[in-house]
Parts: structure tokens; sequence; C-alpha cells
């Protein structure tokens, strides 16, 4: 076993070498490591047959559901949270004084506001409970303690549970764990877990199997491990190459290995970084076996050559510090014809009926300017169908009548721009002293512009014209553009415009809250998140 393989990896291979009928449960804070904790298995050549990555969550959910369900309580949706938190803000008495409020029309604090309270619900604290002594503002106490109290009166009124309250009933029927006593369970080391989470996974049963982490000489540890990360036995590195010197980093003593694994570079921008780590990844070696020359598995040495990577599995990783250069891995990646896995799944942002949703929320809250439609029509996410054969008008076709018809923002141009381009159109056809194929050309791009002029009256329909508006006037807007106006091309694009469907139905519990254009447009681009 080399020192390259972190020791936490390495002690799973021996839990699925030594425990090979034995349920073992791997307890991460994401699917997606859990994913890459497997594949990382696979690829050192170890089997993880009876190994379940599972979140807290997916072991409490099994735990409360049934009994919450039993009682009449509904789950709560998550992506509410934002929009709610804004309404019961803004619905709090006068008699409580204001901190807050003078933001409540931000998005930003709102989201904020929801981040808080979802983190004092998973400490297990109550509106009683939320101390004076920890605020230096008693204002700012008392509207919070008042937000998180009518947060809770909503939680009763409406018969719903948040993951604060499905940790709680779980916590009361441990009789109904997934997890059986001859289990082993071992949690991801250095992982800070809330409070209900952390009561949560001590009361688990089964045999606790005590994490092993890598030593890292000099680092500060955070307070909040030693209490709600689980205990771990650490490892001291051994370095014996320059990426493996890494874990010293904090620390350094002596000089670096002086070999090829590990090189650093300097690039002039993200982009730049990216093409860079393109441009090695193709020009190093074959993907096919593992690079190097004798390299041990988890178990036992293989030569190189003969261990292939199994298919479907990923041969480089990228790490990303932020969602945004994944993003743009994944838009390099596709230029070139390279399959690429992304961790938390590729942004809908990305797609066609992403893009296209953002922009029409650009435009509407941009004064339905005429330049940002001819944008959207330029850009190909926006499609301009009509149902009659013979009827087609591309999107390139309608932002050049767009252009030529010389409409301007608000309203009531494009009706007014397009019927004089029409009269224009027809005053040509109409002339005598013009050839026929010219005057066949008119008639054309009379019915072009036709269609163009119905087209942007269905488009201006979607947009209320009253404000402040119901929020379910928006959302179904919204909901209409992605399904009728925006592209889809491929599988990708259809599976986006459905969670972009799922993902504004969760403000549907706020369908009659009234709020300004800007705020409402907000909260749809919110949900991208």
């Amino acid at each position: 076993m080399t020192s390259r393989v972190s020791p936490f990896l390495t002690q799973l291979a021996e839990l699925c070498r030594t425990e090979r009928t034995r349920a073992k449960w791997v307890i991460v804070p994401t699917h997606t490591l859990g994913h890459t904790l497997g594949e990382r298995l696979a690829l050192h050549g170890s089997g993880w047959a009876n190994v379940r990555f599972a979140t807290p969550l997916d072991v409490a959910l099994p735990m409360a559901a049934p009994f919450l369900v039993e009682r009449g309580v509904d789950p709560a949706p998550d992506g509410v949270g934002p929009a709610l938190i804004m309404r019961l803000l803004l619905e709090l008495p006068s008699t409580v004084p204001t901190y807050f409020r003078g933001l409540a029309e931000q998005p930003q604090m709102a989201e904020a506001l929801w981040a808080t309270l979802a983190e004092l619900r998973m400490a297990g604290l109550t509106a009683a409970a939320l101390p004076r002594e920890a605020f230096g503002s008693a204002s700012k106490h008392a509207e919070l303690q008042a937000l998180l109290a009518g947060y809770e009166q909503h939680l009763t009124a409406r018969r719903l549970a948040d993951r604060a309250e499905v940790y709680r009933e779980a916590l009361l029927h441990l009789d109904v764990c997934p997890i059986q006593a001859g289990d082993l369970r071992v949690e991801l080391p250095t992982i800070i877990w809330s409070p209900l989470e952390r009561r949560l996974l001590d009361a688990l049963p089964g045999a606790r199997v005590i994490p092993r982490a890598l030593e890292l000489p000099g680092l500060d540890v955070p307070r909040r491990m030693a209490g709600l990360a689980a205990p771990m036995e650490t490892v001291a590195a051994a370095p014996g190459s320059s990426a493996e010197r890494l874990a010293l980093l904090m620390s350094p003593t002596g000089a670096a290995a002086g070999d090829d694994t590990l090189t650093m570079f300097c690039a002039g921008g993200r982009e730049a970084e990216v093409e860079e780590v393109f441009r090695r990844i193709a020009g190093g070696p074959s993907p096919g076996p593992l690079p190097g020359g004798e390299r041990e598995s988890l178990g036992s040495p293989v030569p190189a050559g003969e261990r292939e990577i199994p298919e479907g599995l990923d041969r480089v990783e990228i790490a990303c510090p932020m969602p945004e250069q994944a993003a743009l891995v994944w838009e390099k990646a596709q230029r070139h014809g390279w399959p690429v896995t992304i961790g938390p799944g590729i942004p809908v942002a990305l797609t066609r009926p992403g893009r296209a949703l953002l922009a029409f929320c650009e435009w509407v809250a941009g004064g339905l300017a005429a330049s940002r439609l001819r944008r959207m029509l330029q850009s190909g996410d926006v499609r301009v169908g009509f149902s009659a054969p013979g009827e087609g008008l591309t999107a390139g076709q309608a932002a050049r009548l767009l252009a030529r018809a010389q409409a301007t923002w608000g309203r009531q141009t494009y009706a007014a721009a397009l019927g004089r381009l029409i009269e224009s159109f027809q005053a040509r056809a109409d002339d005598p002293e013009r050839g026929d194929e010219e005057r066949a050309r008119d008639r054309e791009r009379r019915a072009h512009a036709e269609r163009l002029k119905a087209w942007t009256n269905e488009l201006l329909a979607l947009v209320p014209e009253a404000s402040p508006a119901p929020l379910g006037q928006w959302l179904d807007a919204a909901v209409a553009f992605v399904k009728v106006f925006a592209r889809k091309t491929s599988e990708l694009d259809g599976e986006a415009a459905v969670a972009l469907t799922e993902a504004l139905a969760d403000l549907r519990a706020l369908g009659d809250l009234a709020r300004p254009a800007s705020d409402a447009l907000a909260l749809i681009r919110g949900r991208f998140d």
C-alpha cells in the first residue's frame, strides 16, 4: 500500500477485504463525495461490495417519514425558503423592533436570513431558546426571534416538517434505523456536522469504525471540529515525492523531492488556466492503463499496462474551488468532445432552457428593450415556431426583421414598429413598377413580419402588466416560457426544462404574494442555484 492513497481510502479498502459480506455504511456530506470515493476504490483495484455511501438525511428520512406522514405532516420544500422568509419578515407586526426590514426587498437579504434560520434550526434552537446575550443589538435579537417564531408557526399551521424536524423525529425512532446492529458504520473524517446531525450519528446502531485521516502539521484545527466531527485516528505523513509533501505545506521541513509528481504553472486568467490543464491532459500518457512503472493497487501490486481503467469511470480528476470553474471545464470538454462528469451536476444555466429563461428575466427587467430581445433570438436559445406547415421563420430571420423595424423598448413598441414594417412590405409588394421576383420576396417578408408580430404578442402576453403582481403570475410566465419558447435540442435540454419547472414549483406556496417585477424576477433567478 503506497502513501499516494489517502489513509481513509486505504481503510475502506481494508474493510472491503476483511468484511466482504458485512454491510458497511460510509456517512458522507454529499452524494457526490460518495460517488467519488466509490470510483477511487474501483480505480485502485478494490471491490466495494456491500459499501453504502449515505448522507445523514438518507439515514434520517426512512426513520422519520412514516411517522410524520401518519400525523399528516408533509415535507417542507427547501427551495421556498428565501421567498417565505421575505414574506414572514414583511408580515411581522409593527411592535417588533426593526433591524432587517429596511433591506427586506433585497433577495440577498432573504437568502442570508434563510441560511441563518436553517442553521439555527439544525443547531436545535427554537425561538424561545434564542439567547439575548449572544447579540450586540437588542433590535436584531428581537426581530430575528420574531422571524424564527413566525417560521415555526408557519410549519405548524401548514403541517410541514423541515430538515431539522426530520432529524428530531428520527431520534425518536432509532429502532427502525436502516443501519442494523451488525453493520459497520464509518464517517468521512474532518467533516463538521450540524448539532442535530451529530446527535443522530452518535445515536445510530451498528459497530462504529474510527476513521483515519492524514495528519497535517501546522494546520489550525477549528474549535467546532472537536465536538461536531467524528473522532478520528491521524496518520503521520511519510512524504516520498513532491506531491506527497503537500501534507507538510503548513509546516515545511527540508527540500522537495524534485520529481515530476507535482508541477505548478501561472496562467493569465481562469480560461487560460483551464486551457493549459486540457493541453497537459491531451499531451500526457494514454489514459488506458494506469501510468508509471510498477504501481500498487489497494490490494496487491499490479504491473503497469495490465490493468485498464474500467469503462464509465473518470480517468482524470480536476478539482475546482468554485462552481464557475467547473462549469468552464464542462464547456471546454464539450468543445473537444471529451466525456466529462461534473460532481455537483451540470449547472442548469449552461443549458438552452436555462440560458433562455435568464435572458427572458433580463429582458423584462431591462424594460422589454428590443436590443435584448434581438440578442435572445441571435443566441439560438429561443424558438420561433409556428404550427402551420410552410410558415417557418428562423430566429435569425426574426432578429433581422426586428432590427429593420427599429423597435426601441416598452410593451407598445413592438406592435407599432412591426405594424409599420408590415405596411412597408405590403406597399412594396403592391408596387406594379417592381419585378415579380422582388414583389414575391416582399410578400414573403410581410408574412414573416406578421408571424413575428404574432410571436412577440404571445411573448408579451406572458409578462404581467400590473406592478406589483402576484408571484404566481410570474411563475406561470416563467414556466410557459420554458415550455413554449425555449429551444430544446438534446436530452440534456429536456431534462433541464423539467428541472426548472420543478424548481419553480417550489415557489407556488407563495403564489399570492404580490411583489414588484424586480423582486419576482430575482426569486426566479435564485432558483437556478
